[in-house]
């Protein structure tokens, strides 16, 4: 009797345990749902970002590619004009070479004068002959010809000579202008030479570079330093000549009407070779900075 009504109880617990776990069930397979569709969402968005790295990749690729190209190309352009830097560097150099070899009175000169006549001298046989003057760096020569005694006298500008010679007739300080004019110039010329051998030797260097380095056109580097300097050097020598000592030469030449003497003046081989070489090194400068 007691049994009867326990009965239908257990059956009824039952059922509702088994409700409870089939909603458990269900709750769970749902979670799991939501999570696999989460974890889709997230591989999805991972392939996503994938894709578009990839193509960023292949992008800076190809952009890197054309950099790479478009560098290859910089180099021989580079190449060409240093090269012509070079060149012109190097006939500079040669000119300047020669120039600074007129410091006698020889035929490269930086200054000369010619007259028909005898000019007046510590000669004193001249008569009837024809005279030209050459006006080195350091040293005078007068030369004779068209008469029979000839020859040539040849005097630095710190003597006795010069002072007869030139002074007498020409420009009180005549003598010591020139030699000072020739001290500095040969000063600046020593140096123009050495900054040009320097100019040709890192010119050299970059043109037979793999990669024809272009940091000449920074005018911060060296070899535009160099090149500027050599510049400046070359373009005061030649300044300084014409400025000082061709002036007083001129006068000089002037002054001979006062002894019925005609003579001309005019700048000579040295002068001319370097504002040549002046001009050259402008050129090889520009051509390596602003190109």
């Amino acid at each position: 009797l007691f049994g009867l009504p326990f009965e239908p109880i257990r059956q009824r617990g039952t059922r509702t345990e088994t409700g409870r776990h089939m909603a458990y069930g269900a709750k769970a397979v749902t979670e799991l749902s939501e999570v696999r569709v989460e974890e889709n969402k997230h591989e999805n968005k991972k392939d996503d970002e994938g894709g578009k790295g990839a193509k960023t990749h292949h992008h800076h690729h190809h952009g890197h590619h054309r950099q790479h190209h478009h560098d290859k190309q910089v180099p021989r352009s580079a190449k060409w004009k240093l090269c012509g830097s070079l060149v012109a560097v190097i006939l500079g150099l040669i000119c300047i070479s020669i120039a600074y070899g007129g410091t006698e009175g020889t035929d490269i000169a930086w200054s000369r004068v010619l007259s028909d006549d005898a000019i007046p001298s510590t000669k004193t046989d001249v008569d009837g002959c024809k005279t030209a003057v050459f006006f080195g760096l350091v040293k005078y020569t007068i030369k004779y010809s068209s008469c029979s005694t000839g020859g040539s006298l040849s005097h630095s500008y710190d003597s006795d000579n010069c002072k007869t010679t030139f002074q007498e007739t020409g420009p009180d300080d005549f003598c010591s202008s020139c030699y000072d004019s020739g001290a500095s110039i040969g000063a600046f010329l020593g140096l123009s030479i050495a900054l040009a051998v320097l100019s040709v030797l890192a010119l050299i260097c970059k043109v037979g570079g793999k990669a024809a380095s272009t940091n000449v056109h920074n005018p911060g580097s060296l070899t535009a330093l160099v090149l500027t300097m050599y510049v400046i050097f070359a373009v005061v020598a030649w300044v300084i000549w014409t400025a000082d000592c061709h002036q007083k030469i001129r006068s000089f030449a002037n002054d001979l009407d006062k002894v019925k003497v005609d003579a001309s003046s005019a700048i000579y081989v040295g002068t001319g070779l370097t504002i040549t070489a002046s001009g050259l090194a402008v050129i090889a400068m520009l051509t390596a900075l602003l190109c």
